[in-house]
């Protein structure tokens, strides 16, 4: 699962309904449609977002753009807000008040230099429209990356249920019953660089995981320097012949605010066998800054 380049917001609307054949609930599930979502596009509940992330480099002082589309056949309404998260050890994207005090210490906001409108929009079956943002970073400062999350979320029509006033009446309470409705949401990280800024990548502590039957390479990428890095990770069995990819993941990001991320990679159940003693080889791959260079790789015996 992807926590860098792409999280799901899931919340639930709890309203009272005067319909008694109100349907039931239904859950985020924040998978990706093959059919519906644009290359490059970030998928939740109903709506995609393209691209998976927006940066900014020491040179980007126009508008960029983030398109919004309704994946329903029906009408829908999206609010955009951004704020602030922070990643954690584990790839984990939470509040800054949740994360640890060393990584609120470190992370640096975007979201007070961020441009950018609408912050609100309909849209029909199907539709899209463009959000422009710009970034106006303060001048002076020594080169930084900054980061803040651009986040959608749908909100609920006007027929949800019954408000307060009309519950307390008591004309409809026969009728009256809990509804919990899905609100989806979905965000995407913007990052502003002001500098030119490097970073160094490492890989580390590679294991062999198995949890509910299933197995998983575990490892540690390790980051340093002045910016994160994004790319994306492939696993091989070595051994006889010729080396048998295994697993991999695309779009993990290591934010600037820690120094290292703990990573698991499950197993691809049609893969040969691999157990303690297996050799294997990660390549940690750049998808941003110059796509294919290889950021980090190892070569490790499974134990």
């Amino acid at each position: 699962m992807n926590y860098c380049a792409m999280t799901a917001l899931a919340a639930v609307l709890v309203t009272l309904s005067a319909s008694a054949g109100a349907q039931d609930a239904q859950q985020a599930q924040g998978q990706q449609s093959s059919t519906s979502a644009a290359p490059g596009a970030v998928t939740s509940g109903d709506v995609n977002l393209t691209p998976r992330r927006l940066v900014f480099g020491p040179r980007d002082r126009g508008v960029k753009e983030i398109t919004i589309f309704n994946r329903t056949s029906g009408t829908a309404t999206y609010t955009i807000t951004l704020t602030d998260q922070a990643m954690t050890s584990d790839g984990a994207i939470v509040a800054p008040d949740k994360a640890p005090a060393a990584e609120q210490a470190r992370l640096k906001s975007a979201l007070s230099f961020i441009r950018y409108s609408p912050r609100q929009m309909t849209l029909g079956p199907h539709e899209s429209q463009t959000v422009r943002l710009q970034a106006r970073p303060p001048a002076g400062e020594p080169p930084a990356e900054y980061r803040t999350h651009f986040s959608v979320t749908a909100t609920p029509p006007p027929d949800t249920g019954v408000d307060i006033a009309a519950a307390a009446s008591g004309a409809q309470s026969d009728l009256l019953q809990v509804r919990v409705t899905p609100i989806y949401g979905i965000m995407i990280p913007i990052i502003v660089r002001t500098g030119e800024l490097s970073a160094q990548t490492s890989i580390s502590n590679v294991h062999l995981v198995e949890s509910q039957g299933r197995r998983g390479i575990g490892f540690a990428i390790n980051r340093s320097g002045g910016r994160s890095v994004y790319g994306g990770i492939d696993i091989y069995l070595e051994g006889s012949g010729s080396p048998k990819k295994i697993g991999g993941i695309r779009g993990l990001g290591v934010y600037s605010e820690i120094d290292q991320r703990r990573v698991v990679i499950p197993i691809d159940p049609n893969a040969p066998a691999v157990g303690p003693g297996s050799h294997v080889k990660i390549v940690y791959t750049d998808d941003e800054l110059s796509p294919g260079t290889v950021l980090a790789q190892t070569e490790a015996t499974l134990s």
